[in-house]
């Protein structure tokens, strides 16, 4: 059992800060830095308890709660065009529990030894008070911009020492969040929830050599922003081949 306090800062990066505006070929808008953006102070308590079953294996349950402020948010411009900018909340709470584990399959069998099954499941709450300002409406209670109230992951690996063989597959969900804060006259712009599933394959050729493949994103779900019920941005994000040799000196 572990317990643990924390306190961090989150500094604003380049771009966050610059006094003039960039175009964004990503998201197709408009960004603007905002020079007055402070530093988030974030103040960070866990309590983790965790079971090692065997070799490997892990069992683990974890609350948390972290306390920012001055918090970092994307927040909407109020203007005819897409246009973003940053702003500071002044406080913000996330707080919650995580579930992981990590079990061997050997336990069905000796012909699954080599198969491990992965899982962790996070909770999360978020609240965000404002006093309000020119770019975010003044409402308390809101989640924190880019918090999802939830996320999934799930892994199934296979492991061979010998000939040196490694396969994963792995997927991952997570929940609606902000993407960006709306302004005084628009809504929230939502990132809605999308499945991710990646898979990965390498193998040693004797004791330099490294042959992988991997595929990201197999099941290429469109991304999807809604603003109330309207849609306001969809990106299809494709998914991604690769097939590498690699020679270690």
């Amino acid at each position: 059992m572990r317990a643990a306090f924390s306190q961090t800062v989150s500094r604003p990066e380049f771009r966050e800060l610059a006094p003039f505006a960039f175009f964004d070929f990503s998201t197709v808008s408009v960004i603007y830095g905002n020079p007055d953006l402070r530093r988030a102070l974030i103040r960070n308590y866990d309590a983790r308890f965790e079971m090692f079953p065997d070799i490997g294996e892990i069992l683990s349950a974890s609350i948390f709660y972290k306390d920012f402020t001055d918090a970092i948010e994307e927040v909407i411009v109020p203007t005819t065009e897409l246009t973003r900018s940053y702003g500071n909340a002044d406080k913000a709470r996330n707080y919650g529990f995580e579930l992981e584990m990590r079990k061997s399959l050997r336990f069905l069998g000796n012909t699954l030894s080599n198969f491990s099954l992965t899982a962790n499941y996070s909770w999360i709450q978020s609240k965000v008070d404002l006093k309000g300002s020119s770019l975010a409406i003044a409402k308390d209670g809101r989640r924190l911009q880019g918090q999802s109230p939830y996320m999934i992951n799930l892994g199934l690996l296979y492991t061979s020492l010998q000939p040196g063989t490694s396969v994963s597959l792995l997927y991952n969900r997570f929940g609606e969040r902000i993407a960006q804060v709306g302004s005084l006259y628009d809504d929230d712009i939502i990132e809605m929830p999308r499945d991710l599933v990646d898979f990965t394959l390498s193998q040693n050729l004797g004791d330099r050599y490294e042959f992988k493949i991997s595929a990201k994103d197999i099941l290429s779900r469109v991304q999807e922003f809604m603003q109330a019920d309207r849609k306001v941005k969809g990106n299809q994000k494709g998914s991604t081949y690769s097939v590498g040799l690699s020679v270690k000196y």
